[in-house]
C-alpha cells in the first residue's frame, strides 16, 4: 500500500506542479484536511484574508488570483502574468500600457508606506511578493576557501506573504534568504536553526561566495 510521502508532495510544488500535488493529496486519508484547504482555496476561490488593512488585501489577492491562474489552472506564463498585469492596472488606475514591473513597484510602495519592508519581482520564474514587517542586523564571520571574511546578515521576520512557493505548499516549503547585490545576505529567520550546520554551510557560505 502507497504511502503519504511530504518529500514526494515537496517535490512536486517546487516545481510548481500544483494539480499533480492536489490529485496525490487526494489519495491519503491523512492528507484530507490539507487537500481539502487546497480545493476551499483553488477550486472555490475562498481565498485567503491577512493581517493587514482593506487596501493591501486587495493588492494580495491579486497575486493569489495570479498564484491560481499560474499553478491551478496552468496558463501559460505570459498570459498569467498578463492578467496580474491587467488587475493591477485596474487596482491603481493607471493607463492600460503600464509594464507590469512599474505596476508592481507601485503595488510594492502602498507596502512600504505603512511600515512594511516588500521584495517585488520574480522568484524562479513565477511573480509573487516577499512582504514583511521586522529587520535585524548581525554580523558573522565566514571561514572560505580564501580566508575568513565578515558578512552582515540581515534576519527578516514578521511575514505578511513569502511569494509563491510558501503560498501554494501552505507555508511547507518557500526561500530560505537571499542576496540582491547589496552586500547582505537576506535571511527569513523562521527558515533556520542558527546553530545548525544547515546555516553555517547552506546559507553563509553559499551566499557569501556570490
Amino acid at each position: 500500500m502507497k504511502k503519504f510521502s511530504k518529500d514526494i508532495l515537496r517535490g512536486m510544488i517546487v516545481k510548481g506542479r500544483l494539480r499533480e500535488a492536489m490529485a496525490y493529496l487526494e489519495q491519503f486519508p491523512e492528507a484530507a484536511a490539507l487537500y481539502q484547504k487546497g480545493m476551499d482555496l483553488y477550486q472555490k476561490e475562498h481565498y485567503l484574508t491577512y493581517d493587514v488593512d482593506g487596501e493591501l488585501n486587495e493588492i494580495l489577492l491579486i497575486y493569489q488570483k495570479y498564484y491560481r491562474d499560474a499553478f491551478y489552472l496552468e496558463l501559460s506564463a505570459e498570459e498569467a502574468a498578463q492578467r496580474l498585469r491587467e488587475r493591477l492596472a485596474e487596482r491603481f488606475r493607471t493607463a492600460p500600457d503600464f509594464s507590469l514591473d512599474k505596476l508592481e513597484e507601485m503595488a510594492g510602495a502602498a507596502f512600504r508606506r505603512k511600515s512594511f519592508h516588500a521584495l517585488m519581482g520574480r522568484t524562479s520564474g513565477y511573480y509573487g511578493p516577499y512582504i514583511w514587517k521586522v529587520e535585524e542586523l548581525r554580523h558573522y564571520k565566514v571561514e572560505l576557501p580564501e580566508g575568513t571574511q565578515d558578512y552582515a546578515v540581515k534576519f527578516l521576520d514578521g511575514f505578511i506573504m513569502k511569494s509563491w512557493l510558501d503560498y501554494i505548499s501552505f507555508g511547507e516549503t518557500g526561500t530560505g534568504g537571499w542576496s540582491n547585490g547589496d552586500g547582505l545576505i537576506h535571511c527569513v529567520r523562521a527558515a533556520w536553526d542558527l546553530e545548525s550546520e544547515d546555516f553555517q554551510v547552506s546559507l553563509l557560505k553559499h551566499e557569501a561566495q556570490h
